[in-house]
């Protein structure tokens, strides 16, 4: 396939400009804003960080990435690898958080992922990226590679029965329309990923999610199961040691 070299890095100015932060640069629309006061700035940070600590401990699926990051020989520390920051104001994929290879951190967006749902979900979808980067060693300019990672975190992720069935009530986009429901809304939600997440043109995004679908849609890794409720997602905790050694 063509080279993929530029299409989505952590130092791209996609990617700068959603994530300003890391590069010590402070947003400049919000100057005038929350970020005109220091104390303002922080209480949002602060309020992150008990939010990430909370996600922890007290989501099955978290503690399950994080054990299965650590099983790999891929140490982690809440204060190394984590980093609550403000990101461009917004509600879309790219605007809960990123996980940046270059510093192998993950992002969370302090002043738009406030809510515990959202910063719990900006965790889960980005410590899958950091568990193919050890795991698998992923490069983040290789589309495939990339494409598979935005597949398996819909699969296993964003696509959970409450989810998929919550999405696109009107429309063409409806997924429960469709014979293959759960196919369906991991298919919609690996494009929007790479187009919104990774700075993906549509129509590359639209082509490379079919091209490795089928393979990467069979690739339960690290979970081991898709889940479809909070009973199901504690069941594969507690069976993360069936998959060890």
């Amino acid at each position: 396939m063509q080279d993929d070299e530029d299409i989505y890095s952590s130092q791209s100015p996609e990617f700068l400009e959603v994530y300003p932060e890391r590069k010590g640069n402070i947003l400049q629309e919000d100057q005038k804003t929350i970020l005109s006061k220091i104390y303002n700035r922080e209480r949002i940070v602060k309020n992150c960080q008990k939010e990430v600590l909370y996600c922890f401990e007290n989501v099955p699926y978290l503690k399950l990435l994080w054990n299965s990051i650590e099983n790999q020989g891929c140490k982690l520390d809440l204060n190394r690898h984590f980093s609550c920051e403000i990101c461009q104001p917004g509600k879309d994929v790219q605007h809960a958080g990123t996980y940046d290879e270059s510093t192998n951190q993950v992002v969370v967006c302090a002043n738009n992922a406030t809510k515990t749902r959202h910063c719990c979900g900006s965790l889960l979808r980005n410590m899958f990226s950091m568990f193919d980067k050890c795991a698998r060693n992923q490069e983040s300019n290789h589309l495939e590679q990339l494409a598979c990672t935005e597949i398996r975190i819909a699969n296993l992720g964003n696509c959970n029965y409450m989810n998929y069935a919550m999405m696109g009530m009107s429309g063409e986009t409806n997924p429960l329309k469709f014979k293959n429901k759960h196919k369906t809304c991991v298919r919609l939600k690996a494009v929007e990923s790479l187009e919104k997440a990774k700075f993906v043109p549509k129509e590359k995004a639209v082509e490379v999610v079919n091209r490795v679908f089928d393979k990467c849609y069979a690739d339960l890794e690290p979970i081991g199961r898709r889940t479809i409720n909070a009973k199901d997602m504690k069941r594969a905790y507690n069976e993360r040691y069936l998959c060890e050694n």
